[in-house]
This record gives C-alpha cells, structure tokens and sequence, in this order.
C-alpha cells in the first residue's frame, strides 16, 4: 500500500499539494497575476486546465518551460506559437490546414485544429502519490479549492488530509456515540 502523504514532513506535504495544484488547477490571468512570485511555471506549462490564451502566454513568456508548452495539447492546438513569439528559436512552424494552404500558418491562433484524442486526454498521473493526486482534484472539482481561497495553499504552509487516511472504523457507530458523549450541551449555541 502507497504510504499516506500525511507521513512525510510538512514541507514535502506542501510542496506536494503545489505541484498538483500547478498541475491540475485551472490558474486563470488574474490568478496568474496575483500569485505570480508563488507559482512554479515550469510545472504550470504542462496545465491542462488554464484556458489557455494569448495574453496569458504573451505575459508570462520569460517564465515558461518552452518545451513543455510545445507539447501541451491545448496550447498546440490552438495557438501557432512559431508566429506569436518569433524571437524564440526552434518552435515549429504549424502547417496550414485552411483553405489558404500556405505551406506554414501564418495566423497566431490555428483556424482549423485537429484533435488528437490520446493527446487531448487529461494526464491524471502524479508518479510520487497518485491517491492524493486524485483527491486534490476532487477538491478542485468540486471547487472546494478555488480562485477565492487559492492564496491559502500558495501563500501558506497548507496541508491537505491525504485521503488515504480515512478509514471506516473510525466512524463506526460506537465511536460516533461516544463523541456524542464527550460533548456539553451547554456549550453549544443551538
């Protein structure tokens, strides 16, 4: 069994939850502005979540890892990035696949992509803790963790409970009775 996340040192445990989050949070500009000295953009270059446009690529260009935006899917299918930063060298011209047919596009956003579905799927693999991988991004699914309470984990020591420390026994009616128990009623407002 894959050892809890929530056994390792706190640093190890935030620098954790920041990769998945660069990973798998859905950053948008503004989110990108207000925590630009907290994020790691090598890692959020492979983000298959931000909706990626030109400004956003336009603004951060110093900071990002280029060969990881060369081959994240959702930047590549829509954006020529030969033509939209021709001062980087060695990006790949996109051939025109629109009714010009020039021999390369010569449009900063591709007017006709075709989808690679094996490409277009999203990565859900976290190699170190995969289980805490997949529970953080519940918590961003169900925008437990969002734009509003972003600054809590990038700015904080913050932690996450692994999820793979729930277990069942300890919510077995016993216990619950005895919790129950334990409390003052007096002390509660309602």
């Amino acid at each position: 069994m894959e050892k809890s996340l929530n056994e390792y040192p706190l640093e190890y445990q935030n620098q954790i939850l920041r990769e998945v989050l660069f990973t798998f949070f859905p950053f948008t500009f503004e989110d990108m502005l207000d925590y630009e000295s907290s994020i790691d953009f090598k890692i959020l270059s492979k983000n298959q979540y931000v909706n990626w446009n030109e400004e956003i690529l336009i603004k951060f260009k110093d900071k990002w890892d280029w060969e990881a935006i060369q081959t994240n899917p959702l930047i590549i299918a829509y954006h020529n990035l030969a033509v939209l930063f021709p001062e980087i060298a060695g990006l790949p011209a996109v051939k025109c696949k629109c009714e010009n047919q020039l021999s390369a596009c010569n449009r900063a956003k591709i007017c006709y992509t075709e989808y690679n579905d094996e490409l277009m799927k999203k990565d859900m693999k976290n190699p170190k803790h995969i289980q805490f991988t997949y529970w953080v991004n519940f918590l961003i699914e169900e925008s437990y963790i969002n734009s509003e309470n972003l600054s809590y984990y990038l700015l904080y020591d913050t932690v996450i409970e692994d999820g793979n420390t729930y277990n069942t026994e300890s919510i077995n009616p016993e216990n619950v009775e005895k919790n129950n128990n334990q409390i003052n009623r007096e002390d509660v407002p309602f």
